[in-house]
């Protein structure tokens, strides 16, 4: 999440860019998504966290609305607006690539796992649907 003041009289306004499920890209990369599924360090459950996703499940729990609560700001409005991406196959690639537990393979078994997971995005182009979700309060 990016948290920018933007207000001298006492706003703040955040924004955070989040893909709505790597499940929903155009074309689909279903057989990617479970190649990538069957080698990770575990599920959901077992981690905590979706290790096909950067999405924080902090944030999507909406946890960090308490420390709201317990400020000196008002209401936090909430806004959406629909932020669709144009990648090629190198940046649904790089995107996984990205994930921190792929980083962490030994260079030879990363390199190998990338090499499959670009066989299995063959389109020239995919489109990944982001949503920004844009947050404002002021100082009540």
């Amino acid at each position: 999440m990016t948290v920018s003041p933007r207000a001298t009289s006492g706003g703040l306004i955040s924004h955070s860019p989040r893909v709505l499920g790597s499940t929903s890209y155009e074309p689909s990369i279903a057989a990617a998504e479970r190649f990538l599924a069957e080698r990770a360090p575990g599920t959901r459950a077992e981690l905590g966290y979706d290790p096909l996703d950067l999405d924080s499940t902090r944030y999507g729990s909406g946890e960090w609305r308490r420390a709201f609560a317990r400020s000196s700001f008002g209401d936090v409005q909430h806004a959406e607006l629909a932020n669709p991406q144009t990648i090629d196959r190198d940046g649904v690639v790089a995107f996984f690539a990205s994930m921190g537990w792929i980083g962490d393979l030994p260079d030879q078994e990363r390199s190998a796992l990338l090499e499959e997971l670009r066989s299995l995005v063959a389109a020239e182009e995919y489109v990944r649907p982001w949503t920004t979700h844009a947050h404002g309060t002021r100082l009540d």
